[in-house]
C-alpha cells in the first residue's frame, strides 16, 4: 500500500470511529461493535485502494 492509501485509509478508520462515538453519545445502541468495525474498515481499505 502506498503512502497516499494509508492516509486515506486512517483518515476514514477514523472517521468510522468516530461515527460510533457519536451514535453511542448520542444513545443509539451499537449492537455488534466487531462486525459494524470490520464490515466499514473494510470497506474503507478496498476504497482507499481504488
Amino acid at each position: 500500500m502506498n503512502r497516499q492509501a494509508a492516509a486515506r485509509a486512517s483518515t476514514f478508520v477514523a472517521l468510522v470511529v468516530g461515527d460510533v462515538h457519536l451514535e453511542m453519545a448520542l444513545g443509539y445502541e451499537v449492537l455488534d461493535f466487531k462486525a459494524r468495525f470490520k464490515k466499514q474498515i473494510e470497506e474503507v481499505i478496498e476504497a482507499s485502494l481504488r
